[in-house]
């Protein structure tokens, strides 16, 4: 488990309201969203949350060791509705 302080440090960061975008491309495609900008993208791999991996001419993305951990901790704390839906008024931070 990693401690406390640096969970509350990615969630006052200015990725974190990106995660959840970010979260569920690199886990469905293997990708980031190709809407998100270059620098957002760089900032995920340099904190070392997302991996890039090159075979041949293909790109694909995952998480890290460290990227799975927030990844888990967010979903945990992401509340579903009754539809099955996150609540469009959800806050993420």
């Amino acid at each position: 488990m990693r401690p406390k302080g640096v969970t509350l440090k990615f969630k006052s960061s200015d990725l974190h309201k990106y995660f959840l975008q970010v979260g569920t491309a690199v886990r469905k495609f293997q990708d980031f969203p190709t809407d998100l900008n270059d620098i957002i993208k760089e900032k995920f791999l340099a904190t070392e949350i997302v991996k890039e991996y090159r075979e041949d001419m293909n790109l694909t993305y995952n998480f890290t060791d460290k990227g799975r951990y927030f990844w888990k901790l967010h979903l945990n704390e992401t509340p579903i509705d009754k539809n099955g839906e996150v609540p469009i008024d959800y806050n993420f931070s």
